[in-house]
């Protein structure tokens, strides 16, 4: 598993040290690092892999949602490492439509070299994790797990079947967006 993030943060992961209270989370991470399950990068080219699951963080500016953020982060990685025939899931709570919308995107900043579904996968998954509790939940609540097509829900529910016991599928992006 490799995390990606800014520089400071990546420092800090490093040494340990995390700016949010997760019961066992220090632990966790301690042994994930020190068994060399885990490595952290703020350098974007450094991270090689064929799934990707990017952590959306939006924000409100003025009443607005704002996700330059991620579209920072996502043509960084579209430049950079994303391929034909891999996997980007993306885990957080998003407006109705915005799965659809990367999708898109992905599309035109290829030029129509990856087409979803095809020859790139793209999948979406809500987060209903309750901050502080989040390691024990990810065992007990049923993930929600949709995808842009049949293709890429179906791609993504064999990870998600690897990584947590209860995955519940979507009929769509947008329904996975709402719950």
């Amino acid at each position: 598993c490799i995390g990606y993030d800014k520089k400071n943060v990546i420092e800090n992961l490093k040494k340990n040290k995390i700016k949010f209270y997760e019961k066992n989370l220090k632990s966790v991470l301690y042994n994930l690092t020190k068994n060399k399950k885990i490595s952290f990068f703020s350098d974007l080219r450094k991270v090689k892999a064929e799934i990707y699951i990017l952590c959306i963080g939006s924000y409100l500016i003025n009443g607005k949602l704002n996700n330059k953020v991620f579209f920072q982060v996502l043509d960084g990685l579209i430049k950079q490492n994303f391929k034909e025939y891999d996997l980007l899931v993306m885990r957080g709570t998003v407006s109705v439509g915005f799965s659809r919308l990367v999708g898109k995107y992905i599309q035109k900043k290829t030029k129509g070299k990856l087409i979803i579904g095809k020859n790139f996968f793209l999948s979406f998954f809500p987060e209903r994790l309750i901050q502080g509790d989040a390691l024990n939940e990810l065992s007990k609540i049923p993930q929600i797990v949709s995808g842009y097509t049949e293709t890429c829900r179906n791609y993504t529910l064999r990870l998600c079947s690897k990584i947590f016991p209860n995955n519940i599928t979507a009929e769509s992006l947008e329904e996975a967006e709402i719950l």
